[in-house]
């Protein structure tokens, strides 16, 4: 997507030769990722047999879960959400990390974190049995529009043992208490709400040039 944005301003989207869109590069591929990976909060496997994985770890579930604890709530650039994955370990004393990819619609990776920040299992051996990790996101820090996320099964942070590519598909709606007296397109990967502060210098700027 990245490259057809590069090459190309306006994208024309047919569906069995029927004009569905006809505009700007960006618009018209959001619309259509949209219409072809809907959004997907929570994805979910009660058989091991079944899950994602191989013989040493395998995905129970992964969701995305509000901060509010409101599963249905809208996600708006201001929500602080989180993402938990939950897992099985089938290997006895194998080091596991978890990282999770966030990759935009324009086909960017916005972030990768692994979990290993945390220090309760960090560098130490995992059973076998049922785990869950989870990543907290906080508001006003992604942009809008859809994102994906790629988990990834790292023993010993080094070596893969699983990846599973969009795990997770959802949609973050734009928010009109963040943009003030901007009614544009927010560029950008991210959306921080970064602390700001102008102060005068000067009572009168000289502008004539003469000191």
């Amino acid at each position: 997507m990245v490259a057809v944005q590069n090459l190309c301003r306006r994208v024309v989207w047919l569906d069995a030769g029927r004009l569905v869109a006809d505009g700007a590069a960006n618009n018209v591929l959001a619309d259509y990722l949209k219409a072809t990976c809907p959004a997907s909060a929570e994805q979910d496997w009660t058989d091991p047999r079944d899950a994602p994985g191989n013989e040493v770890v395998r995905l129970r579930s992964i969701r995305l879960v509000p901060e509010s604890g409101e599963r249905h709530e809208e996600i708006t650039v201001r929500t602080p959400f989180s993402i938990e994955v939950t897992y099985w370990n089938l290997k006895p004393q194998v080091g596991l990390n978890v990282c999770l990819a966030l990759t935009n619609q324009e086909g960017l990776c916005v972030l990768a974190s692994p979990n290993h920040t945390d220090p309760t299992w960090q560098g130490q051996p995992f059973p076998c049995g049922l785990f869950r990790s989870t990543c907290h996101i906080p508001g006003d820090f992604l942009n809008n529009g859809l994102h994906s996320v790629t988990v990834w099964f790292v023993q010993d942070m080094t070596t893969l043992l699983y990846r599973a590519d969009n795990a997770l598909t959802f949609d973050i709606q734009d928010s009109a208490s963040f943009r003030g007296d901007w009614y544009g397109k927010w560029v950008g990967a991210v959306r921080p709400m970064l602390k700001w502060q102008t102060q005068q210098v000067l009572e009168q700027a000289n502008t004539s040039g003469e000191p």
